[in-house]
């Protein structure tokens, strides 16, 4: 069944399946981009030679001491990896045309075709990474969600609405086939749509642009036919033209929690007091609690600071070195310090279950001055100490 608003988009490529043996390991000169882990022991890596723009993705079921190629590519890998369980994962790529991934090389464009960007496929695994679906996304402007590696939805830009020059607006692209088959539902709230993330086939939620920054959020509860506003208190004394982003942060139970980064445009080292970090939670159906400010640090940097969900509920959070952990976003929040390398910040939390937590630094495009490339680390001990985990003396 396909609800009313949604049409069909034909001529599609079908989806191809690439195998992992078919993959080449990487080269000197590779740096970690991203990981994603499920569990304990298995998860997955993004490397990347940005000099050559040559992307690998790895993976390890022994929680790191072997990782094994799987995905071969050059070009582009777009926002991040995300790991489902043991053996189900999914992410955007790009290849470059005339390039190949894991053997298989996408259709040359047409002589006359303008586009001379990189194809863009949606990449899921099932099988722990023994085979992997490439999914051609059909709309350029590329900017993906998952619900399963099945299941995904991208953001279309469409620059310019019939009879309205110059108007932009945002159109839905959907698949529940692995990309045999694609919708698409025209005119979604607002012209700068920058999130778009679903707990179920049903019920979503929205991020706009509308004024300074992503500050405007939607829910959907009929698969996007229709998206209400959702009120969210605003900080205390947070001023009108304080620059706010919000960014859902999704559990593997389909919980939601709002982050809202709060940022001033002053040029001085000296912060406004409202400057920082603030969670939401979900009340019944509808309501958001909140504003609750997150711990902060001083740190180098405009992202937005991770947040994750843990396996038992509690809530991660970090800045720069520094990670924080507590019950309720109320708090109380107890701190872990991290002795990393000056320029590195923690970039990606991820904590599984009986005490596990994985990290990902970077320092790409974060700190003036510093070199691409993240680490890995790993804690067993509920965050009290931690070990590095190399990727490179270990690919086999």
């Amino acid at each position: 069944m396909v609800e009313p608003g949604w049409q069909p988009m034909p001529g599609a490529p079908a989806p191809v399946e690439v195998a992992a043996a078919k993959s080449r390991p990487p080269e000197a000169g590779f740096v970690v981009g991203d990981t994603a882990f499920a569990s304990p022991t298995a998860g997955w890596a993004y490397v990347v030679d940005l000099q050559a723009a040559q992307c690998r993705v790895l993976f390890t079921q022994d929680a790191g001491a072997t990782w094994r190629p799987q995905l071969a590519w050059r070009g582009l890998f777009y926002g991040r990896l995300t790991a489902f369980d043991e053996r189900r994962a999914a992410f955007a790529l790009a290849v470059s045309q005339g390039d190949d991934i894991n053997g298989y090389r996408p259709e040359a464009h047409a002589a006359d075709d303008p586009f001379v960007g990189p194809d863009a496929f949606l990449a899921g695994t099932e099988d722990a990474g023994v085979s992997w679906t490439l999914a051609q996304a059909p709309v350029n402007g590329l900017g993906a969600g998952f619900l399963t590696p099945g299941q995904m939805w991208l953001r279309a830009y469409v620059h310019q609405q019939s009879g309205m020059p110059g108007m932009a607006r945002t159109d839905l692209v959907r698949t529940w086939d692995g990309g045999a088959t694609w919708h698409s539902l025209a005119g979604v709230k607002g012209s700068g749509v920058v999130d778009v993330t679903f707990q179920s086939a049903t019920d979503g939620l929205l991020v706009a642009a509308e004024g300074n920054g992503a500050n405007v959020l939607y829910r959907t509860v009929d698969a996007g036919v229709s998206w209400e506003p959702e009120a969210l208190e605003p900080p205390p004394r947070l001023p009108v033209n304080a620059e706010r982003r919000i960014e859902p942060v999704m559990g593997r139970d389909g919980t939601v929690l709002l982050v809202l980064s709060a940022l001033s445009d002053r040029d001085s080292p000296r912060r406004p007091k409202w400057e920082g970090r603030y969670v939401y939670r979900r009340v019944g159906s509808r309501d958001w609690a909140g504003p609750y400010r997150l711990p902060m640090v001083p740190v180098r940097s405009r992202r937005p600071h991770p947040a994750a969900w843990g396996a038992d509920g509690r809530i991660w959070t970090a800045a720069g070195h520094d990670l924080f952990v507590a019950d309720d976003p109320a708090g109380p929040w107890q701190r872990r310090h991290l002795r990393l390398p000056a320029k590195q910040l923690i970039t990606r939390i991820d904590p599984v279950a009986g005490g596990t937590v994985w990290l990902t630094t970077n320092n790409a495009f974060k700190i003036p001055g510093a070199a691409p490339g993240g680490h890995l680390y790993r804690s067993v001990d509920d965050g009290a100490s931690w070990d590095y985990v190399p990727i490179d003396s270990a690919i086999r």
